[in-house]
């Protein structure tokens, strides 16, 4: 409480979070997991660190966070459910749509950020944390039982099939790897087929394939991994060549790259507004959405490349799918969240008749139990 240097009590390999102190001051509880699902632990704390490994104690099931009350007897915890799934609904031909009319892709207790269809749209590949940790997955868009892309022991996010389907790009923190990196795994299933594509510091993630199958823009912190985003990419001289080293494509702060289908430009969103860059980086047009849309994200092109649709967040909060011409001009709402219960997260897919897009249901209680040490 004087100051001094910090001492570490937890390791850096798991999520550890929600610190309450019993009411002897020399034991923690903490919420973390180190063995699956979440618990609540247990460790005994002296000046140099912990005395010990943690133990877990029972009674409290996927906690979300604690509170010890004063004397030590009784522990609250939060329960918290997410229900974060794929929905969609058909393309609006005029007008708008609610998005009470989607029907949902995936269901279950379950957090899915991001996805993306194969290339023959049967298929669609989607991140989940339903085991605990994030793996991909991949599920018939009819519906059946969701196939584990690749096991990795880690954190993997964003799956996205290569031009040909022969193979899907992602990015992970592997378990001990201190940040996330870029990688490629055959479509087929098994381990990375070499070494991650990038190696920088930071965060490197949301890749996307181009149309020929020969490059992949993502966004990245860059070799000294500093806070601001911007746009890279690998290269290949051919389908199954070795990949490049990683290249800025433009140092416009910008995230969530998508190819155009002509494979000559890219679009991102940046602060406030939607930016395409060229191949070769040249900054080719800011589409400006900001007085109608504050804060656009996840933009997509449309299978003909004449269109943009990204979703947003209105100054008074409200959000929606809007579309945006290629040349740019006033974002048109196609999809409108008039559910309250519901929130829209995650990226977008569109395809030729579809609209893919991820909803967020939410629900938490509070417990108590008797502590007893």
């Amino acid at each position: 409480a004087e100051g001094g240097e910090p001492v570490r009590v937890t390791d850096h390999d798991h999520l550890n979070m929600s610190p309450q102190w019993l009411g002897d001051s020399g034991h923690l509880l903490f919420v973390s997991d180190r063995d699956g699902p979440r618990r609540v632990y247990a460790v005994e704390v002296g000046p140099d660190g912990p005395r010990g490994p943690p133990g877990s104690v029972s009674g409290a099931s996927d906690p979300h966070t604690i509170s010890v009350s004063a004397d030590g007897r009784k522990l609250a915890f939060s329960k918290f459910t997410t229900r974060q799934n794929i929905w969609s609904i058909p393309v609006p031909g005029s007008g708008q749509v609610s998005v009470r009319a989607a029907t949902p892709i995936t269901m279950g207790n379950q957090v899915i950020e991001t996805h993306s269809l194969s290339p023959d749209r049967q298929w669609i590949a989607y991140d989940s944390d339903i085991r605990g940790g994030f793996d991909l997955y991949r599920m018939p868009l009819e519906g059946g039982t969701p196939q584990l892309i690749v096991d990795i022991a880690g954190t993997m996010y964003s799956p996205i099939w290569s031009p040909d389907g022969t193979e899907f790009a992602f990015y992970g923190q592997p378990h001990g790897a201190a940040h996330s990196d870029v990688f490629v795994v055959p479509a087929a299933g098994g381990a990375p087929k070499q070494k991650q594509l990038t190696e920088f510091p930071g965060i490197d993630g949301y890749p996307d394939w181009s149309p020929d199958g020969l490059v992949i823009a993502f966004t990245s912190q860059g070799p000294e991994g500093l806070d601001r985003f911007t746009l890279w990419t690998v290269s290949r001289d051919s389908l199954g060549g070795r990949w490049s080293e990683p290249a800025q494509l433009h140092d416009t702060p910008c995230g969530y790259p998508d190819w155009a289908p002509d494979g000559e430009s890219l679009i991102c969103h940046a602060v406030a507004d939607l930016v395409r860059v060229s191949r070769g980086g040249e900054v080719l047009a800011r589409l400006v959405t900001s007085s109608t849309v504050a804060r656009p994200r996840s933009p997509v092109f449309s299978p003909d490349g004449s269109r943009i649709y990204f979703h947003g967040v209105q100054e008074d909060g409200s959000q929606g799918i809007w579309w945006i011409a290629l040349e740019g001009g006033s974002p048109t709402k196609v999809v409108v969240v008039d559910d309250p219960a519901v929130m829209l997260l995650g990226n977008l897919t569109v395809d030729l008749e579809r609209l893919y897009f991820t909803l967020a249901e939410y629900a938490s209680d509070i417990w108590v139990m008797d502590l007893d040490w």
